[in-house]
């Protein structure tokens, strides 16, 4: 497919071919009077003439007996053209052929004879008149020769120049379309990095201009590159006050140094108006084209959620730290609180009811039982709180717990449930679990002073959910979603990111433990699951709560409580605690078991291998000095004692719990216990078959 030429191309083109066809006519017109074989055609012509004059001569004297003398001339007036030459060969050889033929006749008197000199002479003068004529002539066609010549030329040079023009605007062409396509590749690859790529120049003084900012500088500053270039100081003006002289004086220690540059700092959120954003500005410094100027190579990466996980860590590990202090304090304490229980159970057993005596024993496990209320958040905020977890259905679980949390709020607070029948099943603790609701009902109350709306919603969340994402920490094929969302006066961005730490609280002295929200965590956590707190002042917060589901075929009967009975069996309880051991012992002798006590693993296994008739019934503290319940227990067995076994622990980390939660198959009573709870627990193991 042919292209149409261009307008100027198509002119210049025109312009040259008239040139040219001007200059081959002129050069035609100058060879038709200089050239050889025209000279030798004009010569021939006038040959031809001379004798045509000598024959018109001759034939006009024969027939009228005249002279014409003048009649040869005639012959040479084609021969003008001709010049000197070829005009006088054709005057002067038709007048002497006439002569020759006729030369007595026609010069017979003296005027023929002046006749016939005055033609010779006319036709010399003719000559040179034709001769000069020609010169002229030729004169004139070789200035417009030389002029056509100059014109072409000057075509030809204007044409070349125009050529090279025409080259060296395709090579700069060439080389815009290689920078353009180098541009094109380093915006490519620059979008590939994960913050904004740059070029600065930088002063002493604190002066900048960037020579390169990459198109990520849309997300970071939300600025098109093209106005940092322009104005680079737009970005500056974004920075925090309070990093603006660490910027400069870092920048300024790397000119003096020449290390590489790396400094954070904070800007501006252009999407949350207030917000800060953390960048790390990391560079590499080269000298500049000044002796107080410097050119940074580098990168500026957002660090925020970075900054977030950092934080996040750092809080963690503090709760991790005082959680390992809460859980060696709370096992200590639940010894405490299993003696007192115990020892005024006893002896409440041992008075007439509603008598002072009595009346004060009750105070007193009442009191234990505060304290078993308090300790029990501890673990749980440790997440060694020993849950006893069952498969339960959400669904009814929270039914059962609505009543419990209307009584808890305010009348002016309406509680909206969402509750679909037979979301599913979750391995919990439903005890514990009703303390995770009582605990975010009783801030949402508190955070509703003027009465609202507490939402309650329920859903399934499967695998391919894009809700999903939000819970990496919970396993399983699916997930139940719990949330709890309150219209109250929200939390700052500091009480927030403190909300689950252990007594951090913003009520007045004696309102709050500040316990709730981290026992709440750990229990949650404890489960498997994951806690999210969303909550922004003045907007309400929202609490989800993820637990993994549970395959229904998995489910199983819960067990019941049974009464309280005593028996005659042979018990042996080993505890390294004197005061548990004792009340212990004396609890199950009251009901008529037979009770060996021993301090220790070792004292244990000697009195299972001496004592006849074989133990019933071993109940055994899980973590003890030198050897815990758990290897006692593997003992007696590789030695062929294997009497049944209820642990109790207030403490079960590192025990035959994992994470502190009981697998299926093993008997565990959690301290701070009850008496009665003790009997029902240890009647139930002794009456199970083998």
């Amino acid at each position: 497919m042919s292209t149409a030429p261009t307008p100027g191309y198509t002119s210049q083109t025109e312009e040259m071919a008239v040139s040219g066809e001007h200059l081959a006519a002129v050069e035609a017109q100058l060879a038709s009077y200089t050239s050889p074989a025209t000279r030798r055609r004009w010569y021939l012509a006038a040959v031809l003439s001379a004798l045509f004059g000598t024959l018109i001569s001759v034939a006009f004297h024969r027939a009228t007996g005249a002279t014409p003398m003048f009649l040869t001339g005639f012959a040479a007036l084609p021969m003008i053209l001709g010049g000197f030459g070829p005009m006088l060969l054709a005057t002067w050889g038709s007048l002497f052929g006439s002569l020759a033929v006729e030369g007595t006749v026609l010069v017979g008197s003296k005027l023929e004879l002046v006749r016939y000199f005055s033609g010779l002479l006319l036709a010399l003068v003719s000559a040179v008149f034709c001769e000069v004529a020609r010169r002229n002539r030729l004169r004139a066609i070789d200035r417009e020769y030389r002029l056509a010549n100059a014109l072409r030329r000057s075509e030809v040079l204007r044409a070349e120049r125009e050529a090279a023009n025409a080259m060296q605007q395709a090579e700069r062409d060439r080389a815009a379309d290689a920078l353009r396509e180098r541009d094109q590749r380093l915006e490519r690859i620059t979008a590939t990095v994960p913050g904004i790529v740059y070029q600065l120049l930088w002063k002493r003084s604190g002066e900048t201009r960037y020579l390169y900012v990459s198109e990520r500088a849309r997300d970071l500053f939300a600025m098109d590159p093209e106005a940092l270039l322009a104005d680079p100081q737009v970005a500056w003006s974004r920075l925090h006050p309070d990093d603006a002289g660490g910027l400069l004086r870092s920048a300024n220690a790397c000119m003096d140094s020449g290390a590489p540059w790396r400094y954070e700092f904070r800007i501006t959120d252009p999407s949350r108006p207030g917000s800060w954003r953390w960048v790390l500005g990391s560079a590499i410094c080269q000298p500049g084209p000044d002796a107080d100027t410097a050119l940074f190579t580098g990168i500026f990466t957002d660090i925020t959620e970075q900054r977030r996980l950092e934080d996040d860590l750092r809080q963690a590990q503090r709760i991790e730290s005082l959680g390992r202090l809460a859980g060696g304090v709370a096992h200590d304490f639940n010894n405490l609180l299993t003696a007192i229980t115990g020892e005024a159970s006893l002896l409440d057993a041992d008075q007439a009811p509603e008598t002072d005596v009595s009346i004060g024993l009750q105070r007193i496990r009442a009191a234990a039982e505060s304290g078993a209320a308090l300790s029990r958040q501890l673990l749980g905020f440790a997440r060694r709180q020993v849950m006893a977890p069952r498969l339960v259905d959400v669904s009814l679980m929270i039914e059962r717990a609505a009543p419990l949390l209307r009584r808890l709020l305010r009348e002016s607070i309406r509680l909206e449930l969402d509750v679909p029948a037979q979301v599913g099943l979750v391995r919990v603790d439903p005890g514990l679990f009703d303390q995770v609701l009582l605990n975010l009902a009783a801030n949402a109350r508190d955070a509703m002073p003027r009465g609202g709306v507490l939402q309650l919603h329920v859903c399934r969340v499967g695998s391919d959910d894009a809700a999903r994402r939000l819970y990496p920490g919970v396993s399983g094929d699916a997930i139940v979603e719990i949330t709890v969302i309150d219209d109250g006066h929200g939390m700052p961005d500091a009480v927030r990111e403190r909300a689950f730490e252990p007594f951090f609280t913003t009520k007045a002295v004696g309102e709050g433990s500040g316990l709730g929200l981290s026992t709440s965590y750990g229990i949650v956590t404890q489960a498997g699951g994951m806690m999210l707190l969303d909550s922004r002042e003045g907007l309400g917060t929202t609490v989800r709560i993820a637990l993994p589901w549970v395959d229904p075929s998995h489910a199983k009967a819960l067990d019941e409580r049974g009464p309280v009975q005593g028996g005659t069996e042979r018990i042996l309880v080993v505890d390294d605690d004197d005061q548990v051991r004792r009340v212990t012992a004396e609890a199950l002798r009251r009901f008529g078991y037979d009770v060996l006590e021993a301090r220790g693993g070792a004292e244990a296994i000697a009195m299972a291998r001496a004592c006849d008739p074989p133990l019933a019934l071993l109940v055994s503290d899980v973590v003890m000095p030198e050897l815990s319940g758990v290897d006692m227990v593997n003992a007696m067995r590789d030695a062929g004692l294997t009497p049944k076994v209820l642990y109790v622990s207030g403490y079960p980390e590192g025990t035959v719990t994992q994470h502190g939660v009981v697998p299926e198959g093993v008997d565990l009573l959690v301290k701070p216990y009850a008496v009665a709870d003790l009997l029902r627990r240890v009647r139930t193991v002794l009456d199970r078959a083998s």
